[in-house]
């Protein structure tokens, strides 16, 4: 069987994406996971932790630290644990789960 020219040009591209694709893919730089592994590792203030530090959270996300910060901004900060449940994406279950992690001390002047 004998190809046409044309065919073999498209298969040809085709072959050249597809490795260009690969390698372009194995030089993307992927995010390190910056989770603690235990609340006595990574305890942050309710009140004073950044976007980053909710982050290193087990459960937290980007999105959810980012909604975090701007629900903190809007309520001008928070002042018991469980205003974290005016947060979307968070909820009881979770709220329980990220307890141990969060300290209520060190309240911003």
């Amino acid at each position: 069987m004998r190809l046409r020219p044309g065919t073999v040009r498209v298969l040809t591209g085709f072959l050249t994406l597809a490795c260009a694709f690969s390698l372009i893919k194995s030089f993307t730089v992927r995010p390190v996971s910056v989770r603690a592994a235990s609340p006595e590792a990574a305890l942050i203030s309710l009140h004073q932790a950044t976007a980053r530090d909710w982050f290193s959270l087990p459960g937290i996300g980007i999105v959810i630290a980012e909604r975090i910060i701007a629900k903190k901004k809007v309520n001008q900060g928070f002042y018991r644990i469980e205003d974290l449940l005016q947060v979307k994406g968070i909820g009881r279950r979770k709220l329980e789960r990220l307890r141990p992690w969060i300290d209520l001390k060190n309240k911003e002047d």
